[in-house]
């Protein structure tokens, strides 16, 4: 018996872009395609991280994903068919790849942590935003962390760079050092023997 789901497009700021859907019990999922490709993934990657050892340490278990048949799609991104995977799990494997140093994870777990938390402080002091506001702070907060993202990138492009010029002039000074042991050692010198010395009397 096939499984139905409904279709809605989920926008994060200007950030990001996919395929939401609603299952009959009202279970949110999205696609594992779209849950790979959203961080910059394929879904061989997926795949691989619902059998690991990894997930299983986090889960206790392994998870397969369900298939499921899209019932209107005229706006869909992807697929009509899809392999769908909770909300809870497409988090948990973005977690993962961000710990991995993917920056892409990084910066939506960022966004939507951010976003989460501010709504919960305006629900606390009586407040509201339109989606609107809240989608330009997200583009702004994701401008921010592109920019701090570039710029520890280019002081570790410098370490490394300062890193290899060290070596360099390590490698540089070594072999002037071989040269000078091996020219002593051509004439009967160790480099490296202690000299001898005869106790001073005064």
């Amino acid at each position: 018996m096939k499984e139905y789901v409904t279709h809605a497009i989920i926008q994060i700021g200007t950030f990001k872009k996919f395929d939401g859907f609603k299952t009959k019990e009202g279970i949110y999922v999205m696609s594992q395609t779209q849950t790979a490709e959203t961080v910059g993934e394929n879904k061989q990657n997926v795949s691989d991280f619902l059998r690991s050892k990894a997930f299983k340490t986090i889960w206790g278990e392994g998870f397969t994903s369900q298939t499921f048949e899209v019932e209107d799609s005229t706006q869909l991104i992807g697929q009509p068919r899809i392999n769908g995977l909770p909300l809870k799990i497409v988090i948990i494997y973005w977690n993962y790849r961000s710990y991995r140093g993917n920056k892409e994870a990084y910066k939506i777990l960022s966004v939507l942590a951010l976003d989460s938390l501010e709504d919960h402080f305006r629900h606390a002091f009586g407040e509201t935003a339109t989606m609107e506001e809240r989608r330009q702070r997200i583009d702004a907060y994701v401008q921010e962390l592109e920019e701090r993202l570039n710029a520890a990138n280019e002081t570790i492009a410098q370490q490394e760079l300062e890193l290899r010029q060290s070596w360099e002039e390590y490698d540089v000074q070594q072999s002037y050092q071989d040269e000078y042991d091996r020219q002593l050692r051509e004439h009967g010198i160790n480099p490296w023997a202690v000299p001898n010395t005869e106790d001073e009397h005064l």
